[in-house]
């Protein structure tokens, strides 16, 4: 018995050191060891950004869309520096690249392993005075910039009081531009039991972009929490062919995106 109990004991500890020698493979990136990592700024691909309709009391939001070269590479954080003096907003995306196993030479990757991984992000810019900003960014074939202007807001009270609370927004992916009308679609919810969506809403394109703002308004003068979902479709007419985002403003200066593309019919 004592020499089946030290062959159980060797079995577990044996065990347990391939999985501890198995676990980086699978581990989170949350822990990076520097001597098998290194980090590199991706290019990014685009940037959409309404270039109208900020106020100075909005968040002002970007996405930004690229892809991490390979399966060695993790999206790590974004960096936004705002020179206030000269108005320029340089926007940095970062990834982690593995030096080890596989990983160690990108020549040596199977197939899988080695496509391109497509990735976008929203990022908060926050509140900026009234002005026009650059964007500068390191694009795919070099420094590339965008320009938009903040306003003035009408009042100083807070604008987004009466948005609703978008939840998700849908597109279709691919739109021919043979399709003369194409429609947006917008899940959110109303938080009080005296709210109500309005009929009316705003839908602005510029550029290549779409701003979509959705407006409750209130049926009584006692309200109550409360959450109702909600479900409404827009119709616009379909664009000239090309790539564009769909950017809805959310109540707390928060937004649901979606990227789509306008393709032309065969």
């Amino acid at each position: 018995m004592k020499n089946k109990s030290f062959i159980t004991q060797i079995w577990k500890l044996s065990f347990l050191g391939l999985g501890l020698l198995a676990a980086p493979a699978f581990a989170s990136d949350s822990v990076v060891d520097t001597d098998s990592r290194i980090e590199v700024e991706l290019p990014i691909s685009h940037t959409y950004i309404a270039e109208l309709g900020f106020d100075d009391n909005d968040n002002v939001q970007a996405v930004i869309e690229g892809y991490l070269p390979n399966s060695c590479y993790t999206l790590t954080q974004s960096d936004v520096v705002i020179s206030t003096d000269s108005k320029v907003i340089k926007l940095r995306q970062k990834a982690s690249r593995s030096t080890q196993g596989i990983c160690e030479n990108d020549t040596s990757l199977p197939p899988d392993l080695a496509a391109q991984r497509y990735f976008w992000k929203v990022l908060d810019i926050g509140l900026l005075n009234q002005g026009t900003y650059t964007l500068s960014y390191k694009g795919a074939q070099g420094p590339t910039s965008r320009t938009f202007g903040v306003d003035l807001a009408p009042t100083e009270q807070v604008d987004n009081m009466d948005y609703v609370r978008a939840t998700n927004v849908f597109a279709s992916k691919d739109v021919p531009t043979s399709q003369g009308e194409m429609e947006f679609r917008i899940t959110g919810e109303l938080t009080s039991t005296c709210a109500e969506l309005g009929e009316d809403y705003t839908i602005e394109k510029v550029n290549d972009v779409y701003v979509v703002l959705l407006h409750t308004h209130r049926t009584e003068d006692f309200c109550m929490p409360a959450s109702r979902g909600f479900y409404k479709v827009v119709r616009v007419k379909t664009p000239e062919a090309g790539r564009y985002l769909l950017h809805v403003r959310s109540i707390g200066g928060e937004s649901k995106n979606k990227i789509f593309n306008i393709v032309d019919a065969l």
